[in-house]
């Protein structure tokens, strides 16, 4: 009987976490947003935040410039910050300031 009622445990513990993989896996929120960064100062970053209305710090936030930034040696990530905001950060590697273009950017969180 012990043996059923953990396996039965098991199961329904089982079964629960694919509901939740399921669900977290199949929300896809996407935005466009213009960014500006302005002058990154060397071996710096700059963020900028975006509100997306159902980001959840559970998800993965990625981000990509439409266009170029001014520079291949920036570096560039995104991350939900808290509940409903993403946010951008770029960073400047170099020993010298970058200026940053003010471009759109494509957000996506999953």
């Amino acid at each position: 009987d012990a043996v059923n009622v953990i396996n039965k445990n098991f199961d329904a513990f089982a079964k629960r976490l694919d509901d939740l993989a399921k669900a977290s896996a199949s929300k896809r929120i996407s935005s466009t947003s213009t960014l500006h960064f302005g002058t990154i100062g060397a071996n710096s970053c700059a963020d900028s935040l975006v509100n997306i209305l159902d980001a959840s710090t559970t998800l993965v936030a990625h981000a990509n410039p439409i266009l170029p930034l001014g520079s291949n040696n920036l570096t560039w990530a995104a991350f939900v910050s808290k509940n409903g905001q993403v946010t951008v950060r770029v960073s400047n590697p170099t020993t010298s300031p970058i200026a940053v273009n003010t471009v759109r950017w494509n957000i996506l969180v999953a």
